[in-house]
């Protein structure tokens, strides 16, 4: 797991464009800690402003621009799907984990904050970015923790997406 914070200045430099195209196999939270932003996630745009996320699936081709030249700060939580499971298969990893980790379910993209659920989705990245920052003993299980809050709150609201539409391999290689 990796925490990293992006903004639009750069040594006091704006930059509109402050999440290049790219994409990678872990998976990702972005969280807007100020202002709005366009973000595209395999060619979809989502404007997002300060107070909503994104959750982003293992291959999703992503990048973020800053909207109307405000200054934009986000929060990227970058995990590997391992984070998610366990060294044992049991029930819920079967039936709950695994279908997200080989990509037969897949993270809704974009948490607006307009539903309950998605409040407490919002609130579960922010702990754990917080968590991340203070790592107190055990940080690790309240992460994980979390995380699976998040799996459960999509799955028990029905926002998981199970079709396989995802960016081609080919269409990344000319990336």
């Amino acid at each position: 797991l990796n925490i990293y914070v992006s903004s639009t200045s750069k040594n006091g430099v704006y930059n509109a464009d402050f999440v290049f195209c790219h994409w990678h196999r872990d998976m990702e939270f972005i969280y807007l800690d100020q202002g709005s932003a366009v973000f595209e996630v395999n060619r979809k745009p989502f404007h997002v402003k300060a107070g909503q996320a994104l959750l982003l699936n293992s291959g999703e081709l992503h990048s973020g621009r800053s909207l109307n030249e405000s200054a934009c700060y986000i929060t990227a939580i970058v995990f590997d799907s391992a984070l998610m499971a366990f060294n044992d298969g049991d029930m819920c990893q079967s039936k709950y984990v695994l279908p997200f980790i080989q990509s037969e379910f897949r993270f809704p993209t974009f948490i607006s904050g307009n539903e309950v659920w998605e409040r407490q989705i919002l609130d579960n990245i922010l702990e754990i970015i917080s968590v991340f920052r203070n790592k107190p003993f055990g940080y690790e299980m309240r992460i994980k923790a979390c995380v699976y809050d998040i799996i459960f709150l999509i799955l028990s609201n029905n926002k998981h997406i199970s079709d396989n539409c995802n960016i081609t391999d080919l269409e990344k290689s000319n990336i």
